[in-house]
């Protein structure tokens, strides 16, 4: 299903003409097997984390996240080569329960969410993601921290 999804969501500025007008990048090749990732965050009362997606510019993923309770999340990415401290914000909203969507990298970066907790209880952060990222991290005021991703190849249907 998510292949299903990738599929129709992709894009490329230099496709190969297509014989039909108007869908010359309605397919985007790639490199290597797309990855998936699956990931449950808990956060304390009033605690951010930040969980980002390498991925190289023109590349695609698709992803669903949902909380137990409200959180107020920024999805950004930061280009490589930006200066420290720089960020493209996507999407800020506060209060939300959840997001669903599907993402072109806007640049060859690390690209996703920070989530702060605004209640006074742990919530937990459960996201879905399928893309062509080549790894995942948290980070947090303790520093990065890397999560292995599997590719689809190696994910066994539910």
């Amino acid at each position: 299903m998510i292949a299903l999804i990738l599929a129709m969501i992709l894009t490329q500025a230099n496709a190969v003409p297509n014989s039909t007008p108007g869908t010359a990048t309605a397919n985007a090749s790639q490199p290597a097997i797309y990855k998936v990732d699956s990931h449950q965050i808990t956060l304390r009362p009033k605690q951010g984390i930040e969980y980002k997606y390498q991925m190289e510019k023109g590349t695609t993923m698709v992803y669903s996240w949902k909380t137990t309770g409200l959180v107020n999340h920024e999805f950004h990415g930061e280009p490589v080569g930006a200066p420290r401290g720089y960020a493209d914000t996507y999407l800020k909203e506060d209060a939300k329960d959840q997001s669903h969507g599907s993402f072109v990298a806007p640049s060859t970066g690390v690209h996703g969410w920070y989530w702060e907790n605004i209640s006074d209880k742990d919530v937990t952060v459960s996201i879905t993601a399928a893309g062509f990222f080549s790894a995942a991290y948290t980070i947090d005021r303790n520093g990065r921290v890397l999560k292995e991703l599997p590719d689809a190849s190696t994910t066994k249907p539910r």
